[in-house]
């Protein structure tokens, strides 16, 4: 997996990879919905559901096997989408 929303199962992947899958009928919903969606959707804040100790910890489990924490101050997630969630990671 060269993207970390892919190892994850907490987050939404906002349509990013269903470009791929077949016999899929076309629907506004692929690579930058993360960007381009409602507000509701992409404008999260402290009180959206997701946004939980629980999630994070989730999220910990899901990608710490694919760090080496060994002498590393700064851990980067750089999916695109994950930009608008970044507060929350």
């Amino acid at each position: 997996h060269s993207e970390g929303m892919f190892v994850q199962y907490v987050y939404p992947r906002w349509g990013i990879g269903r470009e791929f899958e077949r016999g899929r009928k076309w629907k506004p919903h692929g690579l930058g919905r993360y960007a381009l969606g409602d507000e509701v959707d992409v404008h999260w804040t402290w009180e959206h559901p997701k946004v939980t100790a629980e999630h994070q910890a989730q999220l910990l489990n899901d990608w710490g096997q694919y760090w080496d924490l060994t002498d590393k101050p700064v851990l980067l997630e750089k999916t695109p989408s994950n930009a608008v969630i970044s507060t929350f990671l």
